[in-house]
């Protein structure tokens, strides 16, 4: 992660997924993590120190209190009534030393102001989905039913900016490709050899056509029974174009 002055954060990564948009999910601009906002870390954080929530089973078992869970009622009206009196009392977790890298404050020349203002949003979107499961990815959790028969209900993100067409800008329109690569989805081109004889030695050679980097697996099938005889593994030789 690369910072600037002006506000902008810029990040590095080498990471593959068939969805785009988890990738962008994955890689939105956050602080001090790529998932979750200061304000929820702050607040588990506090929680712990308050002696009210332990991280971890093991924690909550030897110090007999709750493990902090974002899909727990109790966990989250908790957490609400921690940020009212922020808000009210202008509290910055670890006086905001956290915000500021090289001398620079993220929180602005005003920190209390911009987190009061990070509270009040967070308190917003607890208020309207009744969770503090605030991330940076195109859905927004808006239930969650922990019993048997388990489910959860998504809501799409309308404003979220990191979706395809953004990532598809970035990496295709920058270097002069304006249409979707005719290629982009891996497609295997060639097998060599097709069939292998039992108990002898063969190398597999692979062609695969796409953007990128792709990666090609390798079943093994006794055509006598259907049965798969090998389970699939990466070629050790493997020629991408």
């Amino acid at each position: 992660m690369q910072f600037f002055p002006n506000g902008t954060v810029v990040i590095y990564g080498n990471y593959w997924f068939p969805d785009p948009n988890f990738v962008a999910a994955y890689y939105a601009p956050g602080f001090p993590s790529f998932a979750n906002p200061w304000v929820v870390l702050a607040l588990e954080f506090y929680a712990y120190q308050q002696g009210k929530y332990a991280f971890t089973s093991g924690e909550a078992q030897s110090l007999s209190i709750p493990q902090a869970d974002f899909r727990s009622p109790q966990f989250n009206q908790y957490l609400a009534s921690v940020l009212q009196n922020w808000i009210k009392t202008g509290y910055i977790w670890d006086n905001g030393s956290w915000a500021v890298i090289n001398g620079y404050n993220f929180l602005g020349p005003n920190a209390t102001a911009t987190a009061i203002q990070d509270y009040e949003d967070a308190l917003n979107f607890y208020n309207t989905y009744g969770n503090f499961w605030i991330s940076n990815g195109p859905y927004i959790l808006k239930s969650i039913t922990t019993v048997t028969p388990q489910s959860a209900i998504l809501v799409r993100w309308s404003g979220y900016p990191y979706n395809y067409t953004y990532w598809f800008n970035q990496v295709f329109v920058k270097l002069g490709v304006t249409s979707v690569p005719i290629n982009l989805i891996p497609s295997i081109t060639s097998v060599s050899p097709t069939t292998i004889t039992a108990n002898t030695t063969a190398s597999l050679t692979v062609s695969v056509s796409a953007v990128g980097n792709p990666e090609a697996y390798v079943y093994l099938i006794n055509p006598a029974t259907g049965r798969l005889s090998m389970r699939p593994s990466h070629p050790r030789q493997r020629q991408v174009r």
